[in-house]
């Protein structure tokens, strides 16, 4: 919501994102909202969830 980017921005709350595992299970890939939050100056990790349980390289 809105309301809560605008709170983790105040509060400089970090977010650590796993864009490849949670792909498959809940958005599209290009839905996915990490270059948004980046651009509203938010606190962006991108991260891996279990690299060696799900092979991804891209």
């Amino acid at each position: 919501s809105p309301v809560l980017q605008y709170l983790y921005y105040l509060c400089q709350i970090g977010i650590a994102m796993s864009p490849l595992s949670n792909n498959s299970l809940f958005i599209n890939y290009h839905q996915n909202p990490l270059l948004e939050y980046f651009q509203r100056g938010l606190c962006v990790s991108l991260s891996t969830d279990d690299p060696l349980q799900f092979h991804f390289t891209k």
